[in-house]
């Protein structure tokens, strides 16, 4: 089968270090058509997507990271779409070796590719399984190796996602009650009820460049617990979310960041 025509999303807060790498590599795999959506970065990061000749939408506040991307993937119109953090470079055949699989199998509406380091070493996210209390204990304190073959997993990051814009439609997008984090933990959860399958793809490699954002740690923290707070409160029943806001605070004083 031909290959599937893919637009790419790209949302930036003062990512101008960082931007044109990701653009240029995108451009390198083929991606049709690139939309930037900026929330209102202080730098040059629009001067430098409009100087590339991509679309760029100039957001007046930050309006979070779900909302820029539902307003990027508006303004497109293919088969396909790719969501990718400024900070994040295609590797050479990733976006086809992802691809593949949403041309295999109707059934796949997501494909994750694999965030690795400068030295190819996978970052050591467990996404095989549902995000449960248990989970996340046992995730602490027993690391699952890394994925070596694609599968089927829970979820897959939204740092770089691949999505067939049929499934993209049946989950009318990021849930945009998540400002930043745990929004692609979601969208895969209401994904899987729907029944479609969500695929890891350990050969399409994306160099990740860890601890670019521009946010502060306490920041970053502050915001992930929100949005985990918010994700066991829409998933799971009253005393499951009680639970995990009590274990998380615990886990604070041994862990205060996020990193």
């Amino acid at each position: 089968m031909k290959a599937m025509e893919i637009g790419a999303v790209i949302v930036t807060y003062n990512s101008a270090d960082t931007l044109s790498r990701c653009i240029l590599g995108l451009w390198a795999e083929g991606v049709s058509t690139i939309v930037v959506v900026d929330n209102a970065s202080a730098d040059n990061s629009v001067a430098i997507a409009r100087g590339l000749g991509v679309i760029c939408l100039a957001q007046s506040d930050n309006k979070g990271f779900a909302q820029a991307c539902n307003y990027g993937a508006k303004q497109l119109h293919t088969p396909v779409l790719l969501f990718i953090n400024p900070d994040a470079v295609l590797l050479a055949k990733a976006l086809s070796r992802a691809a593949q699989h949403l041309i295999n199998s109707r059934q796949v509406g997501v494909v994750g590719l694999t965030l690795v380091s400068s030295d190819l070493t996978p970052e050591s996210v467990d996404q095989r399984y549902p995000v449960t209390l248990r989970h996340l204990l046992f995730r602490q304190l027993l690391p699952a190796p890394p994925t070596t073959r694609s599968e089927q997993v829970s979820w897959v990051s939204g740092g770089a996602m691949l999505v067939r814009r049929q499934a993209w439609q049946t989950a009318a997008g990021f849930d945009e009650n998540f400002f930043l984090y745990w929004e692609d933990v979601d969208f895969c959860q209401r994904l899987r009820t729907a029944g479609w399958q969500i695929i890891l793809e350990p050969r399409a490699l994306v160099q990740h460049q860890r601890g670019a954002s521009p946010l502060s740690s306490p920041r970053r923290t502050q915001l992930y617990d929100a949005s985990a707070d918010r994700y066991f409160k829409k998933h799971y029943t009253a005393p499951v979310w009680a639970t995990q806001r009590l274990l998380r605070r615990l886990y604070r004083v041994w862990s205060p960041q996020v990193r």
